[in-house]
């Protein structure tokens, strides 16, 4: 199969149509043309049916014409064309389908043959011919046969029966056992008889014959031929009558009768050869599997072979008294004439049409007439074959087509088939997923079709056949690259099996994917920092529970030991002035004085650790705040020659929450940011104004905190730091932590190993007095540090 465009090239083929031309690939045919093939001798022929085809738009169907292989070798091709048409229905070129009938024109040749020779013979032998079919009794005479006899076809069907009756009465019996014993023996059946002829008289006749037998011995036919030998008869009885007067010529009369038995086998062996030909043309045509019927210039069928009986349902015999009219519905009596001068014209016919069998059966046909002239006579011999399984075949291909086109062109997926890669057929909506107009992917690779990303892969996988679906990236006409899902199955398409190819493009199903994967990590990131929010507000409820009850015992023991310590201090006040300042041990005096001291605000900060409500809020002053806070720290900040930044938010003007409380707070933090410092470093005081709440931030560049001790570090009585003094047994930031929370605010803290911690506590808005004002200064910085 091929097909090509307007000017005869090439478009593609099938492997076979490849094979014939010497292509290892379909491929390779593409763009060539008739006169670069092995046939280009016969390129004018077939570029002139591509023209008439393409002209007409009509198809020309099952014509024979001639071919040339890769040998060289001359072969004969039953060819049919039909346009190829766009969507628009306009010609673009021819699609060809062949079939090599080399070996069938040869047979057609040596029948043809056999059968002049067959009739040559008879001819020559002026015998007449003589074939019974023992099964029905049936016999054919040659036309020689009948006129030995003075008899007509027309007037006299020749049987068995017939036969004898024009047997001699006193031969008849005689005869039938004849032919009976050779039938059972297998003896040579010759014989003469004598035989009435059309004028009443008689003649003797030498009759020979052979029988066939089948397999199991049972004679199922015999053929023969009947001589006239009347005068040989007559002058061997005139022989014996002169026989005392030609006594003297015996012996020149038997060299002459010699000489006439060495012709006469001659002649025998002659006929018998002939008689073989004859039988083995007959039993062939008999035997054939097409159908054969000899016609006459009238219609009537004159021969019919076993082929035609069986199929039709007919005898022979009540075939031949019909006519072509009889047996095909569609052909009625007026269009013989034209047919029949239409296979005169032509040599020979091809034609499909309908038979009519004996059971009304109606079956179609593909008829072959060639015109033949036998002995004056025209005739048509007509090969007939039942096409019933190729149409209902043919049927079956052009449902499966339309509803293939149906199902492809009402989906938005793109559908395909493809040959080995070549694009047979596509539907719109692959052509709009590629962007290429009607027609334009046909003959064309599907590996076009492929992004460069995905091509071996796509490739590996045609040649294992994998049906899929996988994905792939696709390429547009445009250039574009886009992915696609590809499912691929086997599909029987004009009586090969290609592969059918759907694809889809997923790029919106992509994006949705990633879209899907981005709302699952931002679900699972909410999730979590809501987990941690939740652990980390049930520690606090753990840790404010905890503060509260260690809280309720601190400010129970702190009540117990105030009162012992509030006499203590006012019995060491006497003994204080009793004891002269000059005493030697005076210095005791003062030791006593600060650890009474000591204990007391030990005694405080357990009662901080408890108080039900905060300090009385007033408005605070910032800057003066600031100032006592440097002030507070510039002796110790010059000892470690530390450098203090207080960056206050123009905007904040004042802060409502208990001076006292809030001042506590940012000593303890300066305070431990100054010990955890590094020597010459900066320490940072940050009050910020942001949208929901004011940052007051104390940062220090010390070396961190440890991660193990950072959960700890708001722990009451939890230090890292050695000592006996106050500030050493852990109460500051727990104390911290609880005026902080009294305030309605929270502290946090981060921390970076080698890069210092910020602690930072987070006032709520409505607890500040902000200003809109513009800040000419938005930051105050003290450097206090050794000259």
């Amino acid at each position: 199969m091929f097909w090509k465009d307007r000017e005869s090239r090439f478009l593609g083929c099938n492997q076979n149509f490849a094979r014939d031309a010497g292509c290892v690939d379909a491929q390779e045919i593409v763009g060539k043309t008739d006169d670069d093939l092995a046939w280009h001798k016969q390129a004018a022929l077939y570029q002139a049916d591509d023209r008439q085809v393409m002209e007409s738009g009509c198809a020309k169907l099952d014509f024979e014409e001639p071919g040339t292989t890769q040998d060289g070798e001359l072969i004969w091709l039953r060819t049919s064309k039909v346009p190829l048409r766009d969507e628009q229905g306009c010609v673009i070129g021819v699609l060809g389908v062949y079939e090599d009938i080399t070996e069938r024109k040869q047979v057609d040749e040596a029948l043809r043959e056999s059968q002049e020779r067959f009739e040559l013979a008879a001819q020559a032998a002026n015998d007449g011919i003589w074939d019974w079919d023992i099964l029905t009794g049936d016999q054919y005479w040659s036309e020689r046969h009948l006129q030995l006899l003075g008899l007509e076809r027309s007037t006299f069907t020749p049987t068995y029966a017939s036969w004898i009756s024009l047997v001699h009465p006193d031969d008849a019996k005689w005869v039938q056992q004849a032919t009976q014993h050779h039938l059972d023996t297998h003896e040579p059946y010759d014989i003469e008889v004598r035989v009435r002829i059309k004028d009443g008289s008689y003649r003797w006749f030498r009759d020979r014959g052979q029988a066939v037998w089948d397999a199991s011995g049972r004679p199922v036919r015999m053929v023969g031929s009947i001589s006239d030998v009347t005068e040989r008869r007559q002058a061997e009885e005139a022989i014996w009558k002169a026989h005392a007067e030609l006594e003297q010529r015996v012996v020149e009369r038997t060299m002459e009768l010699a000489a006439a038995n060495r012709a006469l086998e001659e002649e025998i062996v002659q006929r018998k050869r002939a008689e073989d030909r004859l039988q083995r043309t007959q039993y062939a045509v008999d035997h054939a599997a097409d159908q054969i019927f000899v016609i006459d210039s009238n219609g009537h069928l004159l021969d019919v072979n076993e082929s035609a009986c069986n199929r039709l349902g007919y005898t022979k015999e009540e075939l031949l008294t019909m006519s072509v009219m009889d047996i095909d519905p569609d052909f009625p009596p007026e269009a013989w004439n034209a047919c029949w001068a239409a296979v005169t014209r032509e040599g020979q016919r091809r034609i499909e049409t309908r038979h009519r069998s004996k059971s009304g059966e109606i079956y179609p046909v593909e008829v072959v007439a060639n015109y033949l002239c036998h002995n004056g006579q025209e005739l048509d011999c007509a090969i007939v074959r039942d096409i019933t399984e190729r149409k209902r075949a043919e049927e079956l291909v052009r449902a499966s087509e339309l509803r293939y086109k149906i199902l492809t062109e009402a989906t938005f997926d793109g559908v395909a088939l493809h040959d080995e890669g070549v694009l047979l057929e596509v539907n719109p909506g692959l052509e709009r997923m590629f962007g290429y107009g009607p027609g334009e992917l046909i003959g064309r690779s599907i590996v076009d079709l492929i992004a460069d990303e995905s091509r071996d892969m796509v490739i590996a996988n045609m040649r294992s056949g994998v049906n899929g679906p996988y994905e792939a990236m696709a390429r547009r006409k445009d250039g574009t690259i886009f992915p696609g899902e590809v499912v691929v199955r086997p599909y029987h398409y004009r009586g090969k099996e290609v592969r059918l190819v759907a694809g889809r493009d997923i790029t919106e199903r992509k994006h949705l994917e990633v879209e899907r994967l981005r709302y699952t990590h931002e679900l699972e990131r909410q999730v979590a920092e809501r987990t941690a929010e939740i652990a980390k507000l049930e520690s606090q409820r753990a840790q404010t529970e905890k503060l509260a009850a260690m809280g309720r015992l601190a400010a129970g023991v702190a009540h117990e030991i105030n009162n012992p310590i509030a006499g203590i201090k006012n019995a060491f006040t006497l003994v204080k002035q009793a004891v002269d300042q000059a005493h030697p041990h005076y210095e005791f005096v003062g030791m006593i004085d600060r650890e009474i001291a000591r204990v007391s605000s030990i005694v405080q900060h357990m009662y901080q650790l408890f108080r039900p409500e905060s300090g009385k809020a007033e408005p605070i002053d910032l800057q003066t705040m600031t100032n006592d806070i440097q002030a507070l720290f510039a002796k110790r900040l010059q000892q470690r020659r530390l450098t203090l930044t207080i960056d206050v938010d123009p905007c904040l003007e004042r802060l409502c929450v208990p001076r006292g409380d809030l001042l506590q707070v940012l000593l303890n933090l300066l305070n431990n940011a100054i010990d955890c410092s590094r020597d010459a470093g900066r320490i940072t005081l940050i009050l910020r104004v942001e949208p929901e709440m004011i940052r007051v931030a104390v940062s220090d560049e010390g070396a961190g905190i440890p991660p193990d001790v950072l959960p700890h570090i708001f722990d009451p009585f939890y230090t890292t730091k050695m000592g006996n003094d106050q500030k050493n047994m852990g109460l500051g930031l727990s104390v911290s932590r609880s005026l902080v929370m009294a305030m309605g605010a929270t502290i946090d803290v981060e921390t970076q190993p080698n890069q210092g911690s910020i602690f930072s506590i987070l006032i709520p808005r409505d607890k500040a007095v902000v200003s809109v004002r513009e800040a000419e200064d938005n930051q105050r910085e003290a450097v206090i540090h050794e000259n």
